[in-house]
């Protein structure tokens, strides 16, 4: 979980093996992705409850299981992979 409020100037990623739940504001000046791994088991789930922000490239949103955008999620382009997202997949947030 991220619960801290960030600013990150280089690209990255964050990837979890279990859920991955994003809690702070995240203000991003290069392409970001953030991924929770898909496994055999369920609750491989992406939740993003604050804004998300890349000013200069792309974020990507990653699923194994459930994504759920509970918040803005902006930036020259937004990707939510689908495909990995196995079971449900809920944007209730601004994409």
């Amino acid at each position: 979980n991220s619960s801290t409020p960030a600013t990150l100037a280089g690209g990255g990623q964050i990837r979890a093996s279990s859920p991955l739940t994003i809690n702070a504001s995240q203000n991003l000046n290069t392409s970001f992705t953030f991924t929770a791994s898909n496994s055999a088991d369920n609750g491989d789930d992406l939740t993003i409850n604050a804004l998300v922000q890349s000013t200069g490239s792309s974020v990507t949103l990653n699923a194994g299981d459930n994504l759920a955008v509970n918040a803005p999620v902006t930036s020259a382009t937004v990707t939510a992979t689908t495909r990995i997202c196995q079971r449900n997949c809920f944007m209730l947030g601004e994409i």
